[in-house]
């Protein structure tokens, strides 16, 4: 049997460095479940969300690491300037730029295909950190990989 070499923790990094170079109107991208950023927005997180190994044929597998790149916004402060039209407004922009990503050319990375798993949802109201009220989307994906 002849897996990647590229675990999923090495496949979340190449994701989280693709998106600091797409995503110029976030603050931060972290490549984990950062939780104290209280005074930056928005923000995206790319999070571990599981792993697939299927039989193909005898001695053929595919592996597919699963993700999501999760995007947090203020919703509304007088701190940072937020209404809640501007959070709704970023969310979406952000939302964009990664489906162009998504959509996008992805060849120099060691994958076959990165992908949506499923649609992408907004929660609002049950979100808060240091006091923040946040919008947060959730981008889930698969990244299957190519056999080595």
């Amino acid at each position: 049997m002849s897996l990647p070499e590229e675990t999923r923790e090495d496949v979340r990094d190449m994701l989280t460095e693709d998106l600091i170079e797409v995503l110029d109107m976030v603050q931060e991208v972290y490549g984990y479940q950062k939780s104290d950023f209280a005074q930056l927005s928005p923000i995206v997180r790319v999070l571990s969300d599981g792993t697939l190994l299927q039989e193909l044929s005898f001695d053929s597998y595919q592996l597919t690491y699963y993700f999501v790149i999760q995007a947090w916004v203020v919703r509304y402060s007088e701190q940072f300037g937020w209404t809640e039209q501007k959070a709704e407004q970023l969310i979406d922009a952000i939302d964009y730029k990664v489906m162009q990503y998504l959509a996008g050319d992805t060849s120099a990375r060691p994958w076959m295909s990165i992908a949506m798993t499923d649609r992408a949802t907004v929660s609002v109201g049950s979100n808060q950190v240091a006091g923040e009220m946040f919008l947060v989307e959730d981008i889930p994906i698969a990244v299957i990989m190519a056999s080595s």
